[in-house]
């Protein structure tokens, strides 16, 4: 772990600015992209953008700029004003993913403390030239794949797929105003007894029915994405109309070899949490008996008399539910659980 912290920064600050800067730089042409598809800016036949709907103080702020002045010292040019329009449209993109990072600091705490999800890589010992391999199951399931492999010669590692797994769960205790509870009844009130028994249950882990539609329409959205970056010219209503459901399979036939691994690949993460065994239908789901809901609705004084005989009825007679009266005897109890 070591090595690998000294590769990633000490080591190897260039690497992080590099990936920095080329994500950065993609999600900057996307919003080029999409601004020239809503009429704000165009560009031409050469390449370059024009302006038509950026208020002009903005763009009169960035031509007074240093840089632009000693870059371009000989005044405007239909290149600075290229090059203007992309600064400003970058600025944007890296303003507005700072700002979201910032404001969910505030409300949910930092990111790089919540749950990650992770997927097994397999890769080769001592051999630079291996691709890791992304499977589900780790080595011992690549070993089933490939039972010619010697498994001493390879090992695994975790590939972050998502780094806020937990978020839901971080909002629910962030948004909720919570409940000051009686905990003191006075001196022998059984309600002071605070001993409960906690039963355990097995989840049931089910497979989504959509799973396959799920992943066609990740396959479907990833080859748009990686037609669109290789088309530029091409708008996003014509790159919707060419790579449609009926011909994403030839599309995508059409890319270099990585390419195509790499659409498959993020496609299968992305509808992994929907697959045979992943969706866990009981997650988080609490049972109690009626008498422990009594001392809690007690504690936080939402209790009554009317619900109280409910109570008694539900805990006295098995049969209450097949009974009609006693059924609606009890729904005081029912519509307050």
């Amino acid at each position: 772990m070591q090595t690998l912290r000294d590769t990633l920064t000490r080591n190897n600050n260039q690497f992080l600015h590099d990936v920095a800067n080329n994500y950065l730089i993609d999600m900057t042409n996307r919003e080029v992209n999409n601004l020239i598809n809503m009429g704000i800016i165009r560009r031409d036949g050469t390449g370059l953008l024009h302006n038509e709907l950026i208020p002009h103080n903005i763009i009169a702020s960035y031509l007074e700029q240093d840089t632009f002045k000693r870059n371009y010292p000989n005044g405007y040019s239909l290149n600075k004003m290229d090059d203007v329009i992309y600064s400003i449209i970058g600025s944007h993109v890296a303003n507005q993913a700072i700002s979201i990072q910032e404001v969910e600091r505030c409300f949910t705490g930092d990111p790089a403390y919540y749950k990650w999800q992770t997927v097994p890589a397999v890769y080769k010992l001592n051999d630079d030239n291996f691709e890791p391999v992304v499977i589900e199951g780790g080595l011992k399931k690549y070993k089933e794949l490939h039972p010619e492999i010697n498994i001493e010669e390879y090992g695994e590692y975790d590939v972050i797929t998502g780094r806020d797994v937990d978020k839901t769960k971080r909002l629910s205790s962030v948004l909720s105003t919570g409940s000051d509870m009686v905990l003191d009844w006075g001196e022998n009130d059984e309600r002071n007894n605070t001993e409960y028994t906690v039963l355990n249950l097995s989840d049931n882990m089910v497979s989504s029915p959509f799973y396959n539609d799920l992943l066609d329409t990740f396959k479907l959205s990833l080859a748009r994405d990686e037609y669109e970056s290789q088309h530029p010219e091409l708008s996003v209503q014509e790159v919707y109309d060419t790579v449609t459901s009926e011909t994403v399979d030839n599309i995508i036939s059409q890319f270099d070899e990585s390419t195509r691994k790499r659409i498959n690949d993020m496609a299968k993460l992305s509808a992994r949490p929907y697959a045979d065994g992943e969706i866990n239908q009981s997650d988080a789901a609490v049972y109690m008996r009626p008498a422990m809901w009594r001392r809690l609705m007690m504690a936080q004084g939402r209790w009554n008399d009317k619900i109280e005989r409910a109570y008694r009825i539900v805990e006295a007679n098995d049969a209450w539910m097949s009974n009609y009266q006693l059924y609606q005897l009890a729904k005081p109890l029912i519509l307050n659980v």
